[in-house]
């Protein structure tokens, strides 16, 4: 395939995915001749691997691969010249073998589309996190969670990471070196291949998440899931800290209110505050994080807060308190 036969392959899986070109708003990616990002297919797991070293996010590309070719899972590799990114795409028609689903799922009388939706989308991401859970684990390397659990963007196949200076391409092996890939050189699928997900693994995903949310309401679902998987962010709260206090505050603290708690600004503001003034009252910040700015970035965040596997790699050694806080 060539730049727009692959795009054109991105749109026959999902025609309502979104792009962009730079900074530009999003619009339909069909609209776009040359987008920078795009949204992830419906039928996309995105796997993104997160490090600061090249060789544990080589290893655990090396424990995805052996994962995938043990259970026939076809994948696609890309890298824009850091680390990789995988692409699994599967049957968009999947029946869930269970005629009573919805009517045990939910104890609402009214069943709305926006409910379904929610459903599939929690459901979706449930399954993503039993499979990243079954890989190997490596240290130091994780999976990036936020590509999947929100409606995330990632760079556009052939498009060049202005961090590296490196071009997005289809690797055709899984490089020992890091891959500098120049326009010249980008590669693209020579088609897609989908994965069928077996019904065992369906039901296995869908019979856990049953019993984890059977009986409450749709709202108490949504709220319950994500702050069941965040517990660890409430557990910060409770301890003051001397440093990484700006890092726990943009990348913890307000995604956590904003996305998966749904506070709104004054209630969260509040509860980030009270953390604050315990920290200060320790040791007074010669910067200190002012309501203005938790305000300001409240409005304009749509991150959700990094996930237990992702903190190392936010958060450096002498950031020893949230360390100690997540071994207790």
């Amino acid at each position: 395939m060539n730049f727009n036969e692959w795009k054109n392959a991105l749109l026959n899986e999902d025609n309502t995915l979104l792009g962009r070109s730079g900074l530009s708003e999003w619009i339909p990616l069909n609209e776009l001749r040359v987008p920078t990002d795009r949204t992830p297919c419906s039928n996309e797991f995105i796997f993104d691997i997160d490090s600061n070293e090249y060789e544990p996010s080589l290893n655990l590309a090396k424990n995805l691969e052996e994962f995938s070719t043990t259970y026939s899972i076809p994948f696609l590799r890309f890298s824009s010249g850091r680390l990789f990114h995988y692409s699994v795409f599967f049957d968009k028609t999947i029946s869930i073998p269970d005629n009573n689903m919805w009517k045990t799922y939910y104890s609402e009388r009214i069943i709305t589309i926006q409910m379904v939706q929610s459903f599939l989308k929690d459901f979706r991401f449930s399954l993503f996190k039993m499979l990243t859970e079954l890989i190997k684990p490596v240290e130091n390397a994780c999976f990036d969670y936020q590509v999947m659990y929100s409606k995330h963007m990632i760079r556009m196949e052939g498009a060049k990471n202005k961090e590296t200076g490196y071009f997005k391409s289809l690797l055709t092996e899984l490089p020992e070196e890091q891959p500098k890939i120049t326009f010249d050189d980008v590669k693209y699928p020579e088609k897609i291949e989908h994965w069928s997900i077996p019904d065992d693994i369906l039901i296995a995903v869908y019979n856990e998440y049953m019993k984890e949310n059977k009986g409450r309401s749709f709202e108490q679902k949504k709220v319950i899931l994500s702050a069941k998987y965040y517990s660890f962010i409430e557990k910060i709260h409770e301890t003051p800290f001397r440093d990484g206090r700006k890092r726990v505050v943009d990348l913890l603290f307000i995604p956590y209110c904003k996305q998966i708690m749904k506070w709104d600004v004054h209630h969260s503001l509040k509860w980030i505050r009270e953390w604050l003034d315990r920290s200060y009252a320790l040791e007074f910040s010669r910067h200190p994080i002012y309501d203005y700015n938790i305000t300001q970035k409240f409005n304009n965040s749509n991150l959700i807060p990094l996930s237990k596997k992702n903190i190392p790699i936010h958060f450096n050694e002498d950031d020893s308190e949230i360390f100690e806080v997540l071994s207790e």
